[in-house]
Formats: structure tokens, C-alpha cells, sequence
């Protein structure tokens, strides 16, 4: 098998973090559509997938950006879906993030840092 360096991690969430959506793009016309509510499962920084109820179409004229809080820091990410299934109700889908190199290094920082505190609650939870 050959293996790919170009490729970036996969980081998979022990509980899927809360967040919402906007839908920022549809059709070529710009606006920002109310909240949704996802739970993100997993995340890299080109990527990621998450968890709706609402139904979206597999439009690729359709933009949303996802927002949800990592450690102490308010994340916003812009993208489209990329992938559709459903699961228990429920619709899971890939998202392909649409972001510069700075964003995609500072979500790389936040996500090292929140492995790094749940390593450490673990340790916290076990002498509890």
C-alpha cells in the first residue's frame, strides 16, 4: 500500500461537540440563512464530518460554514457537503473546508490542544 504524505490526520471526537450551521452561499447568491444545530464527529483540517436532522441537498452551488467551540475558542469553518447518508434518523455528512493556511493552522493548534486536555481529564477522571 502506498502511503500518502500530501494527506493530513483525521481527528474523531470521543462525543460528537455541539455547534451550528449557516447556510452563507445557495445558487450563486450570497446571504446567511438562520441557524441550524449539528454535532460535529470528526474533523482535519481540510475536512470533516457532522450530524443534522435538516435534509440538505447534494447541491455544490450550496456553501455553508460550520461554527462550534474547541477548548476556548470559537471555530468557524466554510465549506460544502460533499457526501449525504443517513443514520438513525438522522443525515451524516462529509464537509470539504474551504480555508487559508492560517485557519487551517490554528485549528490544527486547537485540535492538538484538545487532545492534549482530554488526555489529561482522563488521568483526572480515573483518581476521582
Amino acid at each position: 500500500m502506498k502511503y500518502k504524505r500530501e494527506e493530513s490526520f483525521r481527528f474523531s471526537f470521543p462525543v460528537p461537540v455541539p455547534g451550528h450551521f449557516f447556510i452563507t452561499k445557495i445558487n450563486g447568491e450570497q446571504g446567511v440563512s438562520k441557524k441550524g444545530v449539528m454535532e460535529l464527529l470528526d474533523i482535519s483540517p481540510k475536512g470533516a464530518k457532522f450530524r443534522s436532522v435538516l435534509n440538505f441537498p447534494l447541491n455544490p452551488d450550496l456553501e455553508l460554514t460550520l461554527s462550534f467551540q474547541l477548548n476556548s475558542s470559537a471555530i468557524n469553518l466554510s465549506g460544502s457537503i460533499v457526501w449525504q447518508k443517513i443514520q438513525t434518523g438522522k443525515y451524516l455528512y462529509g464537509f470539504s473546508i474551504k480555508q487559508t493556511e492560517d485557519a487551517q493552522a490554528t485549528l490544527i493548534k486547537e485540535l492538538k490542544l484538545y487532545r492534549k486536555n482530554q488526555k489529561g481529564n482522563q488521568h483526572n477522571t480515573f483518581f476521582q
